[in-house]
């Protein structure tokens, strides 16, 4: 055997075999580098996929009965010129659906549409009153009058549920220019009403609403492309709409077309309130009667108080709270008055019988009726040419009553041809529920009683009427009467103060008993400009005693005011008080 070629073959097959080795060691070196890649691929994979999670729009959906919260089963939501009040303390409820019509609570539509509604609990009474019909409808019956005039609703005009009153939207609409629509699923109602400006569009492409701002918050519901909205905030890149689906909710600006703006029109015509007034100023003067003997006087304060136009005697007094009426009215009175050319509005008033509970006599329609029917039956009996209406130390229960028997007075009034004046302290928060502005539109007259500006119980002594207290008086009723339904009343009287430490009283001192008083105490009076009044005092022991007196050049500043706002006229309390000089100063600017 050649032992050179065996060698050489064998060398050759180890060498074989060592390749063979390396390439095993090779191996197990790479097997790691294709793992880590492997890994890394995979963890690759899953952060992709994390992140098309973390990043995608959320399909997490919200339905719209947890959105449009609901405290009973027959509630609907409301939204009110794109604005909705999710009422979570459930206090009350806005609006129910029944037999598959909308009805308003009637304090809610009140508060919020119309102050023109009152309903009587008591007696289940609806009433409205329009620029010349009064309108009534009964608690569960469909059927209701305007005017004299009956008609049907063919459901229910005012329905009750959990203690609260309701009434039909569609019997609302009639009267209170509103537009609306009912959806359902949960019952929501959208209401628009006059002048509300709004800015519109349509989605470019179907899109998704979201209860918030951004791709995560939950899916309320799908607009289709071309479907409008209304956008009611912008967000940046989100915007808060309302869809003419009726839901709230937020959609991105870049699904939105073009943003233009529309206002929501009127439905219903202007409604025309007609006046009585005088071409010439009003010249009133008050006249307290305290019983009808006291009538036969009238001649002699027609004497005493020349450029007067209109006598207003405190003839009825409101009896009880079921609408009856004390008179102490007399017929020659008023023809004497009117032989002399002057006018009568007899007054209505109940501070003469302060045990009436006035919430109770206003708020009941049959006692209201009652006592509308026999205002307007004494005016007629006795021929009066108009009514004033003294209705003092009402309290803020009495807001709704009080309103509606102003209105319901004055289309009888209207009918009968009678001037209608309605009595008011000056404006202030705790008066403001006699609604000023209500008067002007149904009263013809409104009068200001500008004086008690420190009245009889008050802590602190002061001027009965100084100049600012009236021009405020003025300024403030201006902002809701006009200017020429507006009389400016003034006093004849003023008060003495006593003061003494924190003691403080007062009695009344009439412009007429002003000479002899300042003479019985020695008096010299010097001028406030500040009061726009003559100021005295003098002291008695330890007492104090401050008058600011009422007299021509105080009431000079008041009829100046007067006339600087060009006022209806003004008006004086009372007859008996007023020095005999003083006609002359008022008429010189009353002509």
């Amino acid at each position: 055997m050649d032992t050179e070629n065996i060698g050489q073959q064998q060398s050759r097959r180890r060498r074989p075999s060592g390749n063979g080795r390396k390439r095993r060691r090779g191996g197990k070196k790479q097997l790691p580098i294709i793992i880590i890649i492997i890994l890394l691929a995979a963890f690759a994979v899953i952060g992709t996929a994390a992140a098309i999670v973390r990043y995608a729009p959320s399909k997490e959906t919200m339905p719209l009965s947890s959105y449009f919260a609901a405290t009973a089963a027959d509630q609907a939501a409301v939204i009110v010129n794109g604005a909705y009040d999710d009422n979570q303390d459930g206090t009350e409820i806005q609006s129910v659906v029944s037999g598959g019509a909308a009805y308003l609570e009637i304090g809610y539509l009140d508060s919020t549409f119309d102050r023109g509604w009152f309903f009587d609990a008591t007696e289940g009474v609806l009433r409205y009153v329009t620029d010349t019909q009064v309108i009534s409808a009964n608690l569960d019956s469909s059927a209701y009058t305007v005017g004299r005039d009956s008609a049907d609703l063919g459901r229910p005009v005012v329905i009750s549920s959990d203690k609260l009153y309701f009434v039909a939207i569609d019997f609302v609409k009639q009267y209170t220019d509103l537009s609306y629509t009912l959806f359902s699923d949960p019952a929501r109602l959208v209401i628009e009403t006059p002048g509300y400006e709004k800015s519109v569009s349509t989605a470019k492409k179907d899109t998704e609403i979201r209860r918030f701002g951004g791709p995560k918050s939950k899916i309320l519901a799908e607009i289709a492309k071309g479907e409008g909205f209304s956008v009611l905030e912008n967000y940046g890149k989100w915007s808060k709409v309302l869809t003419d689906s009726g839901v709230i909710g937020c959609m991105k600006n870049s699904c939105m077309g073009n943003v233009t703006s529309e206002t929501t029109a009127a439905t219903l015509p202007e409604r025309n309130y007609s006046h009585l007034l005088q071409d010439t100023p009003v010249c009133l003067l008050w006249h307290q009667v305290m019983n009808t003997s006291a009538n036969a006087g009238v001649s002699d304060v027609i004497a005493k108080s020349p450029g007067v136009n209109v006598l207003s005697p405190t003839w009825f007094t409101v009896a009880d709270t079921a609408g009856g009426l004390r008179s102490i009215a007399s017929l020659d009175y008023v023809r004497t008055a009117h032989a002399s050319g002057i006018k009568v509005w007899a007054l209505v008033g109940n501070v003469e019988n302060a045990d009436v509970d006035m919430t109770a006599l206003l708020g009941a329609t049959s006692s209201r009726d009652n006592l509308v029917n026999n205002i307007i039956g004494s005016a007629i009996a006795y021929s009066v040419d108009g009514i004033n209406i003294d209705f003092e130390s009402l309290q803020a229960s009495c807001e709704g009553g009080y309103r509606e028997f102003i209105r319901e007075l004055s289309l009888r009034c209207k009918a009968n041809g009678l001037v209608l004046s309605v009595d008011n302290y000056v404006p202030s928060d705790y008066t403001a529920f006699y609604d000023r502005a209500n008067q002007a539109d149904y009263a013809d007259y409104v009068v200001i009683m500008a004086y008690d500006e420190h009245h009889a119980g008050a802590a602190e002594a002061g001027p009965n009427a100084s100049i600012s207290f009236v021009k405020d008086a003025v300024t403030n009723t201006m902002k809701e009467v006009p200017a020429n339904q507006t009389i400016l009343g003034m006093p004849f009287f003023t008060r003495v103060w006593a003061v003494n430490g924190s003691d403080v009283s007062s009695k009344v001192l009439s412009m007429a008993a002003t000479p002899q008083y300042m003479s019985d105490h020695s008096l010299t009076s010097t001028w406030s400009e500040t009061d726009g009044a003559n100021y005295a005092e003098y002291k008695d022991g330890d007492t104090t005693y401050k008058v600011w007196l009422e007299d021509a050049k105080s009431l000079s500043l008041k009829l100046s005011a007067m006339k600087d706002s060009s006022l209806a006229g003004g008006a004086f309390w009372k007859s008996g008080q007023d020095s005999s000089d003083i006609w002359a100063t008022i008429n010189s600017y009353m002509n």
